[in-house]
């Protein structure tokens, strides 16, 4: 199987691209002009919550995993340590996308706004994976959004039963169509991804599960042809323009 493991995703690459060729722009600018062209470059966070795009949605919608709770708190019942499903997935995405910080995983306490009930971090089927945030403190959908639609397109591979990220959250035993939708929670995680798998089907055998991976469409990757035709277009102006240094 092709490895799918590079980081070279469309939106970074983008994004990388826009960043380069504005920044290029920028040293052609007269002094005055400068601050504010790089402030437009460097504002591209994107607004609102997570967008998951329709084609993440749609493969989203083929999969279906049941939800399993974790019980009423006080934490009687707690597992004591993270499950073999839990570490299997945790270790899959740290070595698929570079841009996780750090993970949390087993912790046994109730839900954050909502005493009464165990957070599935308390039984060891939740995982927090923490990226980091732009300057302004929002969430930096360039980093989350691709862990966040591979984890749509993989859930039933991975037994990936609810997601939150960004204000969205997404439900893998909800109908087709209504599967995701806005997150009022307690929390809005703009700064990590918050992940619980189901509590039957284990999976311990990542290379099992590999071949129930849903890789990303084709037509996901055309912005990264753009991006280098953007960087190639902003060295051809600056040429022209007879930018210097």
């Amino acid at each position: 199987m092709q490895d799918e493991r590079r980081q070279d995703t469309p939106a970074a690459l983008w994004r990388a691209a826009v960043l380069v060729a504005g920044l290029v722009l920028v040293g052609c600018s007269q002094p005055g002009e400068r601050a504010g062209l790089r402030a437009r470059v460097l504002a591209l966070a994107e607004p609102g919550p997570w967008h998951i795009p329709p084609a993440t949605l749609a493969i989203g919608d083929l999969q279906y995993v049941p939800y399993t709770g974790a019980g009423p708190w006080p934490g009687q019942g707690c597992s004591g340590a993270v499950t073999p499903q839990a570490e299997a997935l945790r270790d899959e995405l740290l070595a698929r996308f570079d841009q996780i910080d750090s993970v949390g995983d087993y912790a046994c306490r109730h839900i954050y706004g909502d005493s009464a009930r165990m957070s599935v971090h308390g039984v060891g089927r939740a995982l927090d994976l923490h990226v980091a945030t732009t300057d302004s403190g929002e969430a930096d959908n360039d980093l989350g959004d691709p862990i966040a639609n591979w984890l749509v397109e993989n859930a039933r591979a991975w037994q990936v039963q609810y997601l939150i990220w960004d204000g969205w959250q997404w439900n893998a035993s909800r109908p087709p169509g209504a599967k995701d939708g806005a997150y009022g929670g307690a929390h809005p995680h703009h700064d990590h991804l918050h992940v619980e798998v189901a509590a039957a089907g284990s999976i311990v055998d990542p290379a099992g599960a590999a071949a129930d991976v849903v890789l990303e469409p084709a037509t996901e990757r055309r912005p990264a042809r753009l991006a280098v035709l953007v960087l190639a277009g902003a060295g051809l102006w600056r040429r022209r323009a007879g930018c210097s240094g």
